[in-house]
C-alpha cells in the first residue's frame, strides 16, 4: 500500500521481494522491482539466472551507462558454459542421492546415466570451436588473461563425468549392462582430468590453483587406481603410469598450497 512512497525501508522491500521473485523463476514479476533501463555492465553482474554471462572480452570492452540490446544475441562466454555444466552437474548430484536413499533400480539408475552422459556429449560437441580443448586454444585463451578459466571449463567437465560414472563401480550396480562401458567412460575421464591438470601448469599463466582442484585431482587419482575385475578379468592401470599421474598430483597440490 505504501509502495509509492520512496524511502530506504521501501527500497530495501522491492528488492527483497524482487530477488524472491527471481528465485521462484517468476521473472515478468521480479522485473516490476528492479530498474529496467540498467547499463549492461550493471545487469551482467547481478544475480540473474535467466541469462548466461556473456564472453568476457566483450564484458571488459564494456562502458559504463552501455546497454545490450534485447534483440542483440552477444556470444557466451567461458563462465555462460560453465553455468550450462553446473545445471548438468545439478541433475548428477540428484542422480548419486537418489541411488544413496534406495529410490533408484539398477535399471532406471542405468537409463539416467545414459541420459545424463548424452547431455555431457551434447554439450562437449556444442562448444565453438575455439572452446575446445587445445593446447592452440589453451594458450590463446591464456594471451588474454583466460587461461585458467579455460582450464577450470575443461577439469569441470571431466570431473562431471567421473562423478555419473563411479557409482558403477559399485557391485550393487554389478547387473547393469552398460557397466564395463559405464566404468571405462570414468577411467578415461580421470585420466583426461590428469593430463589436463599437467598441461595447465605446464602452460604459463594457466595453473588450475583454485581450491576444489585438490578434491578434483585427488578424486582422478582414486578412480584410476580403484581395482575391479570386469569379465573376469581384473582392471589395473599400469603401476609406471599411475606413479607419474600421483606426480602430477601432487605437484598441483604443492603449487596451490604455495598460492594460497
Amino acid at each position: 500500500m505504501d509502495i509509492d512512497n520512496v524511502c530506504l525501508n521501501n527500497i530495501h522491500a522491492s528488492i527483497l521481494v524482487g530477488n524472491l521473485c527471481g528465485a521462484e523463476g517468476e521473472s515478468v514479476s521480479e522485473g516490476l522491482f528492479f530498474d529496467a533501463s540498467e547499463d549492461a555492465i550493471t545487469q551482467e553482474i547481478k544475480d540473474d539466472h535467466h541469462r548466461l554471462p556473456i564472453l568476457g572480452t566483450l564484458f571488459w570492452s564494456l562502458k559504463p551507462g552501455q546497454a545490450i540490446g534485447q534483440d542483440d544475441q552477444p556470444t557466451l562466454g567461458l563462465w555462460g558454459y560453465m553455468v550450462i555444466l553446473a545445471r548438468i552437474f545439478g541433475k548428477i548430484q540428484d542422480l548419486h542421492q537418489k541411488l544413496s536413499n534406495g529410490v533408484l533400480d539398477e535399471h532406471h539408475a542405468e537409463l539416467i546415466t545414459q541420459d545424463l552422459a548424452q547431455e555431457l556429449e551434447t554439450f562437449e560437441q556444442g562448444l565453438p570451436p575455439d572452446l575446445h580443448f587445445t593446447v592452440h586454444n589453451l594458450k590463446k585463451h591464456a594471451r588474454v588473461g583466460l587461461g585458467q578459466v579455460f582450464v577450470a571449463l575443461h577439469l569441470g567437465h571431466h570431473h562431471y563425468a567421473t562423478l555419473l560414472y563411479f557409482p558403477f563401480f559399485d557391485i550393487q550396480l554389478s547387473q547393469t549392462r552398460s557397466r564395463a562401458l559405464f566404468v571405462s567412460r570414468c577411467k578415461h575421464h580421470a585420466t583426461m582430468s590428469s593430463d589436463l591438470l599437467r598441461t595447465s601448469h605446464e602452460t604459463p599463466d594457466c595453473e588450475a590453483v583454485y581450491l576444489i582442484v585438490a578434491h578434483m585431482t585427488m578424486d582422478s587419482q582414486l578412480r584410476l587406481q580403484h581395482v575391479l575385475p570386469i569379465d573376469g578379468e581384473p582392471d589395473i592401470p599400469a603401476t609406471s603410469d599411475l606413479a607419474e599421474r600421483g606426480k602430477v598430483a601432487s605437484d598441483a597440490l604443492s603449487i596451490l598450497r604455495r598460492k594460497m
